[in-house]
């Protein structure tokens, strides 16, 4: 009991505690917001998210696109117009009164569109 009392008493010791607990708590404040697992780490995490979750929308729409076009082509069904077009584009024929402008791959093997001018 007297060395509690004695703690309190003392003013040294007690500024000592003052700056080891502020010190402390200066710690585990700066690793809550800066840490591995801190505040912005979680924010950087939620944003990194949401461009995934923006870029899965889009990637789902590009594979209905895709699955659309593979439909057209489907052996039980073939649509003419796809057809024609799959042929004139990797064979290179066109018609004698049409333009053919070939446009560069993109680095997926795909070839930008092009609306058709009437």
């Amino acid at each position: 009991m007297r060395l509690l009392s004695s703690f309190h008493r003392d003013p040294e010791r007690s500024l000592f505690s003052s700056v080891l607990w502020l010190l402390i708590c200066g710690y585990f404040t700066y690793h809550l917001v800066q840490g591995d697992r801190g505040i912005l780490a979680m924010l950087r995490l939620q944003s990194q998210l949401h461009y995934s979750e923006n870029q899965l929308v889009q990637l789902r729409h590009q594979r209905l696109d895709m699955e659309k076009h593979v439909q057209l082509l489907h052996p039980a069904h073939i649509d003419e117009d796809m057809l024609d077009e799959k042929a004139r584009s990797t064979l290179g024929y066109a018609a004698p009164n049409e333009v053919m402008i070939l446009l560069p791959e993109n680095g997926d093997g795909t070839r930008p569109e092009l609306s058709r001018i009437q």
